[in-house]
Parts: C-alpha cells; sequence; structure tokens
C-alpha cells in the first residue's frame, strides 16, 4: 500500500516550487505493478531503498510523479484518496516579460531609503501538520534573523 499525503497548502506550495508530501508505505506488503514506476521515481529521487516519510518536490517532479501514477488512487487529500487531480498546479509557470532598467539615481538618493528586502514580509504558511517559512531576500541577513525572531516568540506549540 502506497500514499502520498498532499499538504492543505498544496496551491501555495506549488507556487512556491516546493510541494511536500507525506509518503505511507507498507514495507511488508509486496507493491502492485501499477506502484513500480512510481516507486522507482521515489528511490531515484532519494537515493534510498525504502522512500523517507517526507519529502520535498519541485513542480516538475510531481508532473513526474503524476505521470507515473496514471490514474492510480494514491494522493490523499483531506483525508480522502484518489487520483491526482490538480495538473492546472503543477504547469510549467508562464515567464513574465522582462521590465525595463529603471533610471539611475544619483548615489546620495538612495542613502536615506531602506532596501526592498528590509521590507518584505516573512511569510509563514501551513497547518497543525505542515510548516512552510519563506524567508525574506538574502540582501539584508540581520533583519530576516529579527523577523525570524519575532516570528517565533510567543509560539509554545506549533
Amino acid at each position: 500500500m502506497l500514499r502520498l499525503h498532499l499538504p492543505p497548502n498544496l496551491r501555495a506550495a506549488a507556487a512556491r516550487d516546493a510541494v511536500p508530501l507525506r509518503i505511507e508505505l507498507d514495507p511488508g506488503a509486496v507493491p502492485e505493478a501499477a506502484l513500480i514506476p512510481i516507486l522507482a521515481l521515489l528511490q531515484a529521487w532519494c537515493a534510498t531503498p525504502r522512500p523517507p516519510p517526507f519529502i520535498q518536490l519541485t513542480r516538475r517532479q510531481m508532473r513526474e510523479l503524476a505521470a507515473a501514477a496514471a490514474g492510480e488512487p494514491i494522493f490523499v487529500e483531506n483525508g480522502t484518496t484518489g487520483p491526482w487531480a490538480h495538473d492546472a498546479l503543477i504547469g510549467e509557470p508562464e515567464v513574465p516579460a522582462p521590465r525595463p532598467p529603471l533610471p539611475s539615481a544619483a548615489p546620495g538618493a538612495l542613502r536615506g531609503r531602506k532596501s526592498a528586502a528590509a521590507t518584505e514580509p516573512l511569510v509563514v504558511d501551513g497547518s497543525e501538520h505542515y510548516l512552510a517559512i519563506t524567508l525574506p531576500s538574502r540582501a539584508a541577513p540581520a533583519s530576516r534573523a529579527t523577523q525570524v525572531t519575532s516570528a517565533m516568540e510567543g509560539r509554545s506549540t506549533w
């Protein structure tokens, strides 16, 4: 028996190109022939004989997994087992048109401004079983540390 538990924030996770899956596999059971391609993909990605209980996949990997599943009811979403039904979420994102360059400013004009990274918020997403934290840009590590610390304060349980 193989079950792949989808996160409750699947839409947001797919947009980030980082979809967490909880893998439920009965090690004593002989896998059905239809599950062999799925298990082969998991084994190739993890480089282990048995897949780990938790894995994070990209949209490309999710497309490969959904294609290998070929309609098998192995995906668990909100407690209901069924076949893959989210092709639109894992498709290739549209490439945005390039932005025109901004006019250059005088060197002294930018000194008083905060960087865009300092104003980017820390994003915490998930549920009682999954947690995803999106950190701001690496350009301002001091402000990022402050945001993480303030987000974690007052949290006794997750």
